[in-house]
């Protein structure tokens, strides 16, 4: 029993630890939040929608992030919250909250994380997420590298910034 208190204890510090990312949405714009988070740190995403000045009830469906060289390659949380376990040492990784209501669905609540250097911190090494190879990749410039790492298969984008010309 008292293993099970300590449990429960530590899991209500947890979510407490979590700082939360508070921001209006206001429709229609689609204005990106830019929020500075250090490394190691959990952070939830809390966006106010508001319409006309007068809060809407969206229920967050999902949160997308990506950082450089994923192309259309997204992560998606389990939650609301991004943990350590997410963050694979990048410098800043965009993010799309999902929301959804009696209007359909959005994704106007979005910005950057921006992360800070913290002592201590060690990135987590996440599969990326499958990629569908599309038919005009190559005609983009952009390729994909397929790496083991730990035993797991990572696909990388490969792009040529120096393309001048498509033929």
């Amino acid at each position: 029993m008292k293993s099970l208190l300590s449990l429960l204890a530590f899991l209500v510090a947890l979510t407490a630890l979590a700082m939360p990312l508070k921001w209006d949405c206001n429709f229609p714009e689609a204005a990106a939040k830019t929020f500075s988070v250090y490394q190691g740190e959990t952070v939830t995403f809390e966006p106010t929608f508001r319409v006309n000045g007068k809060t809407v009830d969206l229920d967050i469906e999902g949160i997308y992030y990506q950082t450089n060289g994923m192309a259309d390659s997204w992560w998606k949380l389990d939650d609301n919250t991004f943990t350590p376990t997410n963050d694979v040492g990048a410098a800043a990784y965009r993010f799309f909250v999902l929301a959804a209501g009696a209007g359909g669905k959005n994704y106007r609540a979005n910005g950057t994380l921006r992360m800070l250097p913290s002592p201590g911190f060690v990135p987590n090494a996440i599969k990326v997420p499958i990629k569908t190879l599309k038919v005009y990749d190559h005609l983009l410039g952009i390729t994909w590298k397929q790496e083991m790492y730990n035993g797991n298969l990572y696909y990388i984008a490969v792009t040529n910034a120096n393309i001048t010309e498509v033929k």
